[in-house]
């Protein structure tokens, strides 16, 4: 005889768990679509599950209930491409500096292209392309995107220490970050970069949440 299945009951903690994964799940989904300039492919599916898994860690220690800006810090320097770590690819390490009003720096150290850059032979120039994202955590509703690039001659030679400024809103329970990706033109390419997935770096730099 078949016998009836036992009810399964989910207890508080399990209950939480999956909220919160569905929550990271939604987030993760808005934030890739707005940084979708800076991806390899916004369909990878490596890349959804590493940062829905990471967006589920910071959940579920973030404290809602803090005011003013609080690190992100499962966030910071979290590779969008494994395959090509900007942190190799970059020896300068690049922060962020963040305001309460919304204000926020992106510190570029001082960069010798060819000693600091790893690139592809025949590399004739590298381009950051810098995006700063707003996003409302609550409903995973994105409030502003903004970006910025700057191109380095790739030849020997200190390019000076750079302060690239964006302003984004602030409001309870608001996710800011800040990601960067290296692309790199070679020669013969006047007009467009190395699509090879070793040469694709990039990265959420930092990020922060503000509440009030």
């Amino acid at each position: 005889m078949r016998s009836k299945p036992n009810q399964v009951r989910q207890t508080s903690a399990t209950k939480a768990s999956a909220g919160i994964f569905g929550r990271a799940s939604t987030l993760g989904k808005s934030l890739r679509q707005a940084i979708r300039p800076l991806l390899l492919s916004p369909t990878d599916r490596q890349l959804m599950y590493r940062l829905s898994s990471t967006l589920q860690k910071w959940l579920a220690v973030k404290d809602a209930a803090a005011a003013g800006l609080q690190p992100a810090a499962p966030l910071q320097y979290f590779e969008l491409n494994t395959a090509c770590r900007l942190v190799e690819q970059c020896k300068p390490v690049l922060t962020v500096q963040w305001q309460l009003d919304g204000e926020v720096l992106l510190n570029i150290p001082p960069i010798n292209p060819v000693e600091d850059i790893t690139a592809p032979v025949r590399t004739t120039a590298m381009q950051m392309h810098i995006m700063a994202v707003a996003c409302r955590v609550s409903d995973a509703t994105i409030q502003s995107v903004q970006e910025q690039t700057i191109t380095y001659n790739y030849t020997s030679g200190n390019y000076p220490a750079q302060q690239l400024p964006f302003s984004l809103p602030v409001g309870n329970g608001i996710l800011l970050l800040v990601a960067v990706a290296q692309r790199y033109r070679l020669q013969g390419m006047p007009e467009g970069y190395d699509s090879k997935i070793q040469w694709l770096p990039a990265a959420i730099i930092d990020g922060v949440f503000y509440s009030d």
